[in-house]
């Protein structure tokens, strides 16, 4: 009494949940945990941001594949440990931190991630698992799920309705997406989580006693991490930073409010000694960024009002298809609660504080949904990964109202809803598998597999002597002896090869055709390269879309004699 402290009668009042009688959120997080391996042991390739965030991870003090052989691929000829070489840890470069920290400087995204790749890899060096980023993402994501439980907890929910958040999250398009794709954003998914965690424990319970003092510290150090693990945690940051101060200030908790901001801001500056590179990033970016990639382009796409419209569509409608269940659980809870709603068995405290504490914890992810849909170059969903915890933790939220407003029989009716739910996830997880299963990375593999034993050229762009096309190519190319790459098409440096192969009747040919949108974009080039080498036939073998974005990367040609 006098404490300015929120508190509900529901058992939230501890940060992390009751392991012992909470089976029932426990199993839902085994569940969630159990899918994801399942859907783990399924990926069978990668896209090429993932391969390169093995290239910039493990490849030693060499961020592009250029840098294998000499800065230059135009006339490389590339073995198959070369490209391995670029992609895994060598035997004397374990847990080499020196070299991550080189390469990411030239990248967009800050290093934590590709730190924790490289401690990973460094556990098989000279080889190339995707275990090694599918183990580091299901850590993370167990840390997801556990503080989401926990959040939810905090935040006054029964242990049926937590079940029911984490499995909203765990089991749905987004929340296995983010699994799948070995990039840093189920790790700041765990991270904003956890930030969302702390701060609802300060303002429901304050930083006075026991482990609860450190809570403004853990905040910072949350902070810092996010902030080295993506940039656009510090939308978010932000945002969950200034709706727990606000409601603090409103509560005259001045000192708490203090300490907050006080290490808020103290994490992002160890972000600037730690990572000098981010005030760079700022501005122009990385050696390989381009205006719209940089913090400068993101800002101005953000305050770019004609480009809402289609970013704000294209978004909602991926969200509404990749978190599906969770938003119909919100809507149809939340209009029972208005249409059929009945008796007295609200939440206790929900008109004062504790409502105050639920908005400010779930409101900052759902604004950050929308900000970072319009600041982000790309159209991909990845980029709202990390904020899709809150849609699920809002759902959550809104069954255990409804849940509670039962006159009785409340335990069927929420066996009944999390069975449904759990039903409903898994129908929509067959209907619409997660992305990044890698299986038209692997229809590829085998329409190559029969020629893998003829030489192999790769003509690339000649704007670029290091285009993505050949990082994205690279589980094919590693199937051959080596791998001749030219910019030219004319170049002799193709003849020579070949003469070195003993003039083969057969050569595979690959012809970099990015950023187009037509079918057999390269055919004109694998044609000329065909007339000069003496080769009458020219089949064409296979296209290589990019992540289903509407772009081509590659096209393979058969040349015979």
């Amino acid at each position: 009494m006098g404490t300015g402290r929120e508190e509900h009668s529901t058992g939230g009042r501890q940060c992390l949940p009751e392991f012992g009688r909470s089976w029932l959120p426990l199993a839902a997080v085994a569940l969630c945990l159990a899918v994801a391996v399942g859907y783990c042991v399924a990926k069978r390739g990668f896209f090429v941001d993932e391969v390169w965030s093995y290239g910039y991870a493990n490849s030693h003090y060499a961020p592009l594949l250029s840098d294998v052989a000499g800065g230059d691929l135009a006339g490389a000829t590339l073995t198959r440990r070369d490209l391995l070489d670029y992609v895994s840890v060598g035997e004397g470069e374990r847990m080499d931190a020196g070299s991550v920290l080189h390469n990411q400087e030239g990248d967009l995204h800050p290093p934590l991630f590709g730190l924790a790749l490289n401690a990973a890899s460094s556990l098989a060096p000279g080889a190339w698992s995707k275990w090694a980023g599918l183990g580091l993402n299901l850590a993370c994501h167990a840390v997801a799920l556990v503080a989401l439980w926990a959040l939810l907890r905090e935040l006054g929910c029964s242990r049926a309705a937590c079940a029911c958040g984490v499995a909203l999250w765990g089991l749905s398009r987004a929340g296995l997406s983010d699994v799948l794709y070995i990039r840093m954003y189920e790790m700041l998914t765990a991270l904003t989580v956890l930030l969302a965690l702390e701060l609802a424990a300060l303002m429901r319970e304050g930083a006075s006693g026991g482990a609860r003092r450190l809570l403004p510290a853990a905040v910072g150090a949350t902070v810092f991490l996010g902030l080295m693990t993506q940039y656009y945690f510090a939308i978010y940051a932000f945002l969950a930073c200034l709706a727990a101060g606000t409601h603090l200030l409103r509560r005259r908790r001045l000192g708490e409010a203090g300490a907050l901001a006080a290490c808020a801001l103290a994490g992002v500056g160890l972000l600037l000694l730690a990572w000098p590179a981010a005030l760079a990033h700022l501005g122009a970016g990385g050696a390989g960024a381009t205006p719209g990639t940089s913090g400068q382009g993101a800002l101005a796409a953000l305050l770019y009002v004609p480009a809402w419209p289609l970013s704000l569509l294209w978004y909602g409608l991926n969200a509404l298809k990749d978190m599906v269940v969770a938003i119909l659980a919100w809507a149809l809870s939340a209009w029972a609660r208005i249409r059929l709603g009945h008796g007295e068995g609200g939440r206790e405290g929900e008109a004062g504080g504790a409502s105050s504490v639920v908005v400010a914890s779930v409101a900052p992810g759902l604004l950050t949904l929308v900000l970072v849909s319009l600041a982000v170059p790309h159209l991909s969903m990845r980029y709202l990964y990390s904020s899709c915890p809150m849609v699920a933790a809002g759902a959550a939220l809104s069954l255990d109202a409804w849940l509670r407003r039962q006159p009785g029989g409340r335990g069927r009716l929420a066996a009944l809803a999390a069975l449904a739910m759990v039903a409903a996830l898994f129908a929509f997880d067959v209907a619409m598998p997660p992305v990044s299963l890698g299986e038209e990375y692997a229809r590829q593999r085998e329409l190559m597999a029969p020629y893998t034993a003829d030489p192999c050229v790769y003509v690339l762009g000649r704007e670029s002597s290091d285009a993505g096309s050949i990082v994205a190519d690279m589980l094919q190319l590693m199937e051959f002896e080596d791998v001749h790459v030219e910019t030219d098409p004319a170049s002799a440096g193709i003849a020579s090869y070949l003469a070195s192969k003993g003039n083969p009747d057969e050569v595979a040919l690959y012809v970099d055709v990015s950023g187009t949108t037509s079918t057999r974009a390269g055919e004109g080039t694998a044609r000329e390269v065909a007339g000069r080498l003496g080769y009458s036939r020219c089949t064409y073998v296979k296209g290589y879309m990019g992540a289903g974005d509407g772009y081509n990367l590659s096209e393979t040609y058969l040349l015979e004699r």
